[in-house]
């Protein structure tokens, strides 16, 4: 592509403003891979829809395996800023493109009063979690690193719907002024404010886009209880990725909905 790449002083910085290599730091090599990428393609050294220097090539010139410079690649693929086709090629995604935020901020609430219920919360709890390595993938954490996992059922007429269930790094916490900590987090998730808006009020942290997976599934006996149904029931699963202005991951979600009860409109375009 006639990129040029030049080489990171450790000592300060990158003086050729090139691609630069990577710190061999084994703990956290392949998050820095990853954020260094991410900086590459949000800078357009690589521009939109191009496609990016073979592997062996890449690798090189950041000074990293291609087992690492796979990794990092894969979670830039997870979070929408890569596209990687078999056989072909990794390429940039147009979702770089993106500056405005999606509407992420829908409150459940108010879209189940809408629909003529009472909307209600159950069951809400907060508690530590670490990563494993799906997550620490999802959420671009090591592994093993400390999370708040949020769980909820939201209820229609006292009926439970939805049991959802986020996670996202515990040091997000210790980010507002003075730092909320977890018990004034989860005061704050009881009296019903959404959870990207306490995100944003609280933690300063900023949701700008995210990526969804949506499928069928079927009760098993725990969700069958939670969700007062029975197993074998239909359900939809809904899981997504949320990212801030960056596209560095900041929560990582997992939403069961009685199918009766919700309706999923895509809208698609050129």
């Amino acid at each position: 592509m006639g990129v040029m790449m030049g080489q990171v002083d450790h000592r300060g910085g990158d003086p050729s403003g090139g691609l630069g290599r990577i710190r061999d730091t084994r703990d956290s090599l392949v998050l820095q891979t990853t954020e260094r990428l991410r900086q590459v393609v949000l800078e357009r050294i690589f521009p939109i829809g191009s496609k990016l220097p073979p592997e062996p090539e890449l690798a090189a010139q950041l000074g990293i395996s291609r087992a690492t410079l796979r990794a990092a690649l894969a979670n830039l693929a997870r979070s929408g800023l890569l596209i990687r086709r078999r056989g072909i090629g990794t390429f940039v995604s147009r979702l770089a493109l993106f500056e405005s935020n999606l509407p992420l901020t829908s409150d459940i609430a108010e879209t189940i009063a809408s629909m003529g219920y009472e909307p209600g919360l159950a069951g809400v709890n907060l508690s530590a979690e670490l990563a494993t390595s799906e997550l620490a993938e999802r959420l671009a954490c090591g592994l093993g690193a400390s999370l708040v996992r949020l769980t909820r059922i939201r209820t229609a007429d006292g009926r439970p719907v939805i049991h959802e269930v986020d996670l996202f790094p515990e040091e997000f916490l210790s980010r507002g002024h003075p730092p909320v900590g977890r018990d004034g987090f989860l005061r704050a998730i009881k009296t019903g404010t959404p959870l990207y808006h306490l995100f944003a009020e609280q933690l300063a942290v900023y949701v700008a886009h995210g990526i969804a997976e949506l499928k069928p599934v079927v009760a098993d006996r725990a969700m069958a209880r939670l969700l007062a149904a029975k197993v074998g029931d239909p359900l939809l699963f809904y899981c997504q990725s949320v990212y801030d202005e960056r596209h560095v991951p900041v929560c990582f979600s997992a939403e069961h909905y009685l199918p009766e009860f919700c309706t999923f409109t895509i809208h698609r375009g050129p």
